[in-house]
């Protein structure tokens, strides 16, 4: 659906100070001339000049494992005596499978992981009764000496030791043949042998101390970090290696081990509810009236400017109207007023005060609790009545966590130096203080003005929303953790809501998800130009105990139906090409049906591919179903009009705020020297669409913000910071479909006999512990 043409946006007037100015004047002329490039140039023109480029490159070979020094034949004698010495090694995989160690019987030199080790095959012959085999087509002397090498020559004499098979049955999914220990300083070497009837045997190799902390490593797979054999040995080495062989004593240890397991996690979760509870006591503070928070987070707010030195303070702080103890209790009206002393800690010294307190109505007299002032118009957190901050030293580590990385005691130690160079007669508090303190005051923060924006003022009538799941550790999950999509029995129920229009994609469903498909096959080609096997999965290797005279004849017939599958899938899709282009050309636009007929109806070929793949990067995120506003935000419409003029700093601009059109702008600009027709026609394109979509978004009225969550100990429980109070309440929404879902098998809510909506969160998140996030809103 083309968007309205009627809807265009006049490039923003940019102010450019003088110092930027005279600074591009001092580049112009201290560079060379640019020189005169065509006003209209094509991406065609840039697939050519990469043609020509690659076209005189020279490929290195692949690496190779060290050869023998002398022919196999001369040295057979000198390999005969080092397998009967164990200096090298020859495993028996499968009754017609062999992995032998890469050795030179002359230099004594072996192979590093898995291009250390060699794989022979052999075939059996009805006729004779015997057995050949064959070595592996990366053995270093079969391919450089073009003679049978040592390991073709020791087992055709059949000279090696009987050796008792792994495997009994032919190829077996993953087998473990050699495992070198770790000790203090060197890693646990695995070496596995992947085999399938689907593919050759190849060799995977893990290098580790830990069996979830090292480095996998496949032979055939070597730009891969994970693949289909790695996985496969990663499933063997998780269950049948670390843990022993199937019997019925292991049986009973995989139980025991699960059982010592929950009983684990049981005794982490109740330590986790004490800590939760210790650190609700320690976190009780005198002050308890809402404070504002720090003024960066709040734009356009102005608040009342907070003292920074605490020797400007008065010498005695007098017990106001609203003085309360740490447990909430006001004081006892009968006692008589005492004076303790108490010190103010600022951002660079502290100082010493008196405070006037009284006796709490509430607590034990043997606990010798106080009621003592709020002291929040002085600029002050009483946290205890003798340990006292400034807002601003509270404010200033909100501002560290916000903008970098800045633990407690990091930012305890920068406080503590600060100090010593000011000459400040008292020191500063320790982590555990500072870290309970700032958890206090923060509950009293108000979440005001959340829904604000510079350019619409508060609430405004279009939000979009983008967020990210987190995670709790093992010692923060508290046995009655809720997300913060749990509803509240007093959540608000909104029913005006209603679900947005789908139609916000750039390219809308029907000729969007066929161009969608298209592009992610195009991507997915290997170097060959074919796409990948079908059925070639985790899944499909597993062991056949058929008869083994039979194995090598179903192996190829499957691969030959695999191989006729595939080429059939990737004939229809390249038929169906130009009728996609066809249809973008007359659903969409001209340029985007042409970019698609020169980067994804092209014919293979792999001195274009690098090329290609930005390109193809590019298409995949215009033809994804999420909204147009995503991929190219209003906020980027000015590197945009940049683009349109051609101007230099474009592509630089781009890359941050549209990363895909930025990386094929900055490609073309450094081959070309200016920007192609198409994607500047596309980046118009898009940017008519994004403010088409933007002016069809449903509008929302203003609403009252919610009233704060008070103290009910059911919500303080169930908070959404390691059992720290709610600051949110999550709405209920009836209208909106899936948000009255539930799914009683995962999570039932004791809030609500009805249970928590959202399987999505659950099914795709509680698997794994993920039980939080953070959720962004911002303005279109």
């Amino acid at each position: 659906m083309n968007p309205d043409p009627g809807i265009t946006y006049p490039a923003p007037q940019i102010r450019r100070g003088r110092a930027a100015a005279s600074r591009e004047q001092r580049v112009t002329a201290a560079q060379p001339a640019t020189p005169v490039v065509p006003s209209a140039v094509s991406i065609n023109d840039l697939f050519k000049k990469a043609h020509l480029k690659s076209s005189s490159v020279s490929w290195a070979g692949r690496f190779r494992a060290k050869r023998s020094s002398i022919n196999p034949a001369e040295c057979l004698d000198l390999y005969r005596q080092a397998l009967r010495e164990s200096s090298t090694f020859v495993y028996a995989i499968d009754p017609r499978t062999y992995v032998a160690e890469v050795y030179d019987p002359v230099t004594l030199e072996k192979g590093r992981g898995v291009d250390a080790w060699v794989i022979q095959q052999g075939v059996f012959d009805k006729s004779t009764g015997t057995t050949s085999f064959s070595c592996c087509k990366w053995c270093p002397d079969k391919s450089f000496y073009s003679l049978p090498c040592l390991h073709e020559l020791i087992l055709a004499n059949g000279e090696l030791p009987s050796q008792q098979p792994v495997s009994a049955y032919d190829n077996p999914s993953a087998v473990a043949f050699r495992w070198t220990p770790s000790t203090s300083t060197e890693p646990a070497l695995i070496m596995f042998c992947v085999m399938s009837p689907a593919f050759y045997p190849t060799i995977v190799s893990f290098n580790g101390f830990y069996s979830n902390a090292g480095v996998w490593a496949c032979k055939k797979c070597r730009d891969m970090s994970c693949c289909i054999h790695i996985e496969a040995a990663r499933k063997l080495g998780d269950h049948e290696l670390l843990l022993g062989q199937e019997d019925e004593a292991h049986e009973e240890s995989i139980v025991e081990t699960r059982q010592l397991l929950q009983e684990h996690i049981a005794e982490l979760r109740q330590r986790a509810d004490r800590n939760s509870l210790r650190d609700l006591q320690d976190e009780r503070s005198i002050s308890y009236r809402p404070v504002p928070p720090p003024r960066w987070s709040q734009p356009q707010t102005s608040h009342v400017r907070l003292s920074t030195d605490p020797r400007t303070l008065p010498p005695t702080f007098q017990l106001g109207p609203h003085s309360r103890c740490r447990c909430g209790a006001p004081a006892l009206d009968t006692a008589p007023v005492t004076k303790l002393s108490c010190v103010v800690y600022g951002p660079t010294s502290a100082s010493k005060h008196l405070v006037c307190v009284k006796p709490c109505s509430r607590c034990p007299r043997e606990r010798n609790m106080f009621a003592g002032p709020d002291l929040g118009g002085f600029g002050i957190f009483n946290y205890n009545n003798t340990k006292m901050f400034l807002h601003v030293v509270l404010n200033e580590y909100s501002t560290a966590i916000a903008r970098m990385e800045a633990p407690f005691h990091a930012y305890t130690q920068l406080i503590q130096n600060r100090y010593v160079d000011c000459c400040s007669p008292i020191q500063f508090v320790s982590d555990d203080l500072f870290r309970a303190a700032w958890f206090s005051r923060a509950r009293l923060i108000e979440q005001v003005n959340s829904m604000h924006c510079d350019i619409c003022g508060d609430e405004p009538e279009c939000v979009i929303f983008d967020g990210q799941t987190g995670g709790f550790d093992a010692d923060m999950k508290t046995s009655l953790l809720r997300p913060p999509t749990t509803i509240m029995p007093d959540s608000v129920a909104k029913l005006g809501a209603v679900k947005p229009a789908r139609e916000t994609a750039a390219v809308t469903d029907g000729v969007g998800k066929r161009a969608r498909m298209a592009v992610r096959w195009r991507q997915s080609l290997t170097v060959a130009g074919h796409s990948r096997l079908p059925g070639l999965h985790v899944e499909d290797i597993v062991d056949d105990p058929a008869d083994g005279d039979q194995q090598p004849e179903r192996a190829k017939q499957q691969q030959r139906a695999r191989i006729s599958k595939r080429d059939a899938e990737d004939a229809a899709m390249w038929a169906s090409l130009g009728d996609i282009a066809k249809a973008l050309e007359q659903c969409v636009c001209t340029e985007i049906a042409s970019m698609f007929r020169t980067v994804v109806v092209a014919p293979h070929d792999i001195a274009m591919e690098e090329t290609r793949q930005p390109y193809l990067e590019f298409l995949a995120q215009v033809f994804a179903h999420e909204s147009v506003l995503q991929f190219l935000h209003p906020s980027a419409f000015t590197a945009v009009h940049w683009l349109l003029e051609d101007d230099p700093n474009a592509a630089a601009a781009l890359l941050v705020s549209v990363p895909a059109l930025g990386v094929i702008s900055r490609l073309e600009f450094q081959s070309l020297g200016t920007y192609s027709q198409e994607t500047k026609k596309i980046a118009a394109w898009l940017m008519r669409r994004s403010a088409s979509v933007l002016s069809k978004l449903p509008k929302h009225s203003a609403e009252a913000a919610a009233a704060r969550i008070g103290v009910d100990p059911a919500v303080v429980l169930t908070g959404s910071c390691w059992g720290r109070p709610r600051i949110r309440s999550r709405p209920s929404y009836a209208n909106l479909p899936g948000d009255n879902s539930v799914d009683r098998s995962v999570v039932t809510d004791e809030f609500n006999a009805a249970g928590i909506g959202c399987s999505k969160f659950y099914e795709m998140y509680g698997k794994h512990g993920q039980t939080g996030g953070i959720m962004a809103a911002w303005c279109p």
